[in-house]
Order: structure tokens, then sequence, then C-alpha cells
């Protein structure tokens, strides 16, 4: 991991699954597990090393190509963070990455949702 350690990306993990509970109505709060953290950074380390950018650069690549994120707000203590941070932009992901990132960070839909989602029928009925 270029630049950044297991503990700087525990906190980068702790965000996007905050992210998460910040909406419990469309998750639940038990996939904020460890084993879940550790799928995530399993999988953005082997993207890091695909791309040769750094963890936190796919990232926050990953979460600015996401639908729901118009912009995001990075903190950084020092110039070179912030240079770093900035190597995040001006490359995309592939689709096949996005997806085992997706894949990787989805969540079980709550109670009626997953019920639903049995019965085909139901669906036409739903509205969102």
């Amino acid at each position: 991991m270029e630049g950044t350690g297991k503990q700087e990306m525990d906190a980068l993990v702790d965000e996007i699954l905050k992210s998460y509970e910040a909406h419990p109505e469309t998750c639940s709060i038990n996939t904020r597990n460890r084993i879940s953290k550790d799928i995530i950074i399993d999988i953005l380390e082997d993207i890091a090393g695909e791309t040769r950018k750094t963890v936190a650069q796919v990232a926050l690549n990953w979460l600015l190509q996401r639908p729901t994120i118009c912009s995001l707000v990075i903190g950084a203590r020092t110039e070179e963070h912030l240079k770093l941070n900035l190597g995040a932009i001006g490359w995309s992901l592939t689709a096949e990455q996005i997806k085992r990132l997706d894949e990787a960070s989805k969540t079980p839909k709550i109670y009626p949702y997953w019920h639903q989602n049995q019965f085909p029928e139901l669906k036409s009925q739903l509205i969102f």
C-alpha cells in the first residue's frame, strides 16, 4: 500500500460504512463488522495494485463514480496528503473494478424489501 497505512485505511472504510449507517432505512446495522471491512480493504488493495494508485485514491475515485455522490470533502493534514488525495481524479476505475467494490459493499435489504423480492408479482406494486 503505497503511502497509506492500514490504520488510515480502517478510518477511510469507517467513513464509507458510515454513509450506509446514515440511512438506516436502506441497510442493516450489522453490516458494519470486521469481515465486511476486511473484504472491502482486500479488494481496494487489489485494485490499487492493478491501477498503480494508492488504496485511498482508489476508494475516493470509486466514491466519486457512485451515482448518489456529487462531491467529496477530503481532509488532509499536510500538503503531501492533499496531493495524494487529489490523485483520485483524472482517471476512472473500470466497470469490472466498480462492480467488485459495489458487490463487496452491498448490504442486505431490510424487511419488507428482502421479502417482497421473493415474489415477482409484488415488485411491480412497489413504489420507491
